[in-house]
């Protein structure tokens, strides 16, 4: 940290990204390691980064206990529950975290090295990937195999997704087409960064918003998000049983994306019936 102090004038580690806006999201920091390699991170091996620093990374309130306590709801509900995480972080930082032991796969970025330490970028995670990483995950496949609904491992609309930031847009609006779960977190109790996510999220205009859900990033067990979630989970199991309507059409009949009359009228009047497939639509936001 000293030397950072000494080139960049950092005070904070979270400063350091700073340093790569202007970048493509998901490779800017990683090709700032690599520059920084010799003077600042010199010896740094993924190894290192696992072991030792991994466990300092702080997590938000409520983690990790709320990955058992989901899962035990979850499964309540004869479904089982699968965490994989899909991130433009550093993999050996969230592999060697207090929380890995939950996830069911990680991708993230990767380094290669030589003796001297951190050498090459091996792998990034940018918000394409991000996208492709998920179409896998769902299909139990090649993402880019063409395969009916019937047969993915995981259904789009059985899906939830958790994120925060730009690199993140790509994947929700993927989803939220689909009728999964968007959930876009925030600092709590900070009021400029709610705004940001408000903005980013678009969530003032429903048919282009990119998020079912805004609220703050605390797991505890009585915080508004593990309330929130547990109300979702009960919907996606009830659309289950009495929606049989992709949530695409939907979607596409509110972007105007749907000439034909007749399919027009008979979505407009499936979705002022189903309640299901409205509270899918409608974003809703809380600040506490």
């Amino acid at each position: 940290m000293g030397n950072l102090v000494q080139k960049y004038g950092i005070k904070k580690p979270e400063e350091y990204l700073k340093l790569s806006q202007g970048t493509e999201l998901g490779v800017g920091y990683m090709e700032q390691m690599i520059l920084d390699s010799e003077e600042i991170f010199c010896g740094l091996t993924n190894d290192q980064m696992e072991k030792k620093f991994a466990k300092q990374v702080k997590l938000a309130k409520g983690l990790p206990e709320w990955f058992s306590r989901m899962n035990n709801f979850v499964s309540k509900k004869d479904y089982r529950l699968e965490h994989h995480v899909i991130s433009a972080g550093l993999l050996p930082l969230i592999r060697g975290s207090l929380i890995s032991s939950y996830f069911d796969s990680i991708t993230a970025g990767e380094f290669l090295e030589n003796s001297d330490g951190l050498w090459r970028i091996k792998s990034i995670i940018d918000p394409f990937r991000k996208v492709e990483v998920f179409k896998r995950i769902c299909k139990g496949k090649n993402a880019h195999d063409d395969i009916p609904l019937a047969d993915y491992y995981i259904k789009h609309c059985n899906s939830f997704v958790f994120g925060d930031g730009q690199s993140d847009i790509d994947l929700f609006r993927y989803l939220r087409q689909r009728g999964g779960i968007v959930v876009a977190v925030f600092e709590p109790e900070n009021r400029t960064d709610f705004e940001r996510i408000k903005d980013l999220m678009k969530v003032d205009c429903p048919e282009k918003s990119f998020a079912n859900v805004v609220v703050p990033r605390d797991y505890s067990e009585d915080s508004v998000l593990s309330k929130i979630i547990q109300e979702k989970v009960c919907e996606v199991v009830d659309s289950e049983k009495e929606c049989n309507v992709s949530f695409e059409l939907i979607r596409n009949w509110k972007l105007g994306h749907i000439e034909n009359p007749e399919l027009c009228s008979f979505v407009e009047n499936h979705f002022n019936s189903c309640t299901s497939c409205r509270n899918r639509y409608f974003p809703t936001v809380y600040f506490s």
